[in-house]
């Protein structure tokens, strides 16, 4: 999983994802099924 201060999705299938509480800090994910090296997280 890379770290980054700016995620953005890499190819077709990367699908951008916000967890968290509603008020509270959310991380935001980058997932893709295609390809596992495209993990990212904001940070």
């Amino acid at each position: 999983m890379k770290v980054r201060a700016s995620v953005k999705p890499m190819c077709i299938n990367c699908r951008v994802i916000r967890r968290g509480k509603k008020g509270g800090t959310k991380v935001i994910r980058v997932i893709c099924s295609a390809d596992k090296r495209h993990k990212q997280r904001q940070g």
